[in-house]
């Protein structure tokens, strides 16, 4: 698997979305490849990954929450 590109626009750039989907597409396309080929069905992969990415951005949400309510108790 190669190196995932680092961005080259700000984060506030409207675009990085985008810029970030172009740095993952290869290594996205070669894991689901890599699943397929173990055995997995393009149908199982795909909700998998869906599964996966859906977990990971909960996660990060609630990571948010808690550094938000943190720096508040700090404020205080």
């Amino acid at each position: 698997m190669e190196n995932i590109k680092s961005p080259r626009i700000s984060a506030q750039h409207p675009d990085r979305d985008l810029e970030c989907q172009a740095a993952l597409s290869e290594a996205f396309a070669e894991l689901a490849d890599r699943a397929a080929a173990a055995g997995w069905s393009d149908k199982e992969v795909a909700a998998a990954l869906t599964a996966l990415a859906d977990n990971r951005m909960l996660g990060a949400a609630e990571i948010a929450k808690v550094e938000d309510l943190l720096a508040s108790l700090k404020r205080r």
